[in-house]
């Protein structure tokens, strides 16, 4: 069996799964249910194997370099270091923004396709016509709402003053 090494190494470092089982068993369990592993598993292992990752970023040597292949989505498999740095969690995070922000402008494009020849009907020219009309009112019922809000008088001194005349009355 071969190929768990680097398997192994990220589920070490990977922040993320420090909910699991203590020890590393839960990827044990992982790697002895796969089986074997293939010849490029087997050689893609001894390459992580025999590959120099640094203990700190002053260790990389090409910072600059790798920090241009990450932001252009390059080939990063050769990275080992992107776990370590927490750059894999923020790469795939990026990675899954920029699918949601492209999946929102298809929505509204369609959406935009569909209003533009919504407007050539007359029956939703009217609809929309009502609709602001109500829209207006509605703005002209809040305004008067708010005037009458100044000039009321508050709860408890209504109350109080209820009081004090039921009091003035009954002696």
């Amino acid at each position: 069996m071969g190929g768990e090494g680097r398997n192994l190494f990220d589920e070490t470092v990977n922040e993320t799964s420090i909910g699991g089982e203590i020890g590393g068993f839960s990827m044990q369990r992982k790697i002895l249910a796969r089986g074997d592993a293939s010849v490029e598993d087997e050689i893609a292992d001894s390459v992580f194997v025999q590959s120099f990752i640094p203990k700190t970023l002053d260790d990389v040597e090409n910072a600059q370099e790798d920090v241009q292949r990450i932001t252009s989505w390059k080939d990063t498999k050769d990275l080992y270091y992107l776990t370590i740095t927490g750059l894999k969690h923020d790469l795939s995070l990026t990675q899954s923004s920029q699918q949601k922000s492209k999946d929102d402008a298809e929505v509204q494009s369609d959406e935009d396709q569909d209003s533009e020849s919504e407007d050539v009907d007359p029956a939703d020219k009217k609809t929309a016509r009502k609709e602001a009309r109500k829209r207006k009112d509605n703005e002209k019922v809040k305004e008067e709402k708010r005037e009458a809000r100044k000039t009321k008088v508050p709860k408890a001194l209504k109350k109080r003053k209820k009081k004090l005349a039921k009091a003035r009355k009954t002696r």
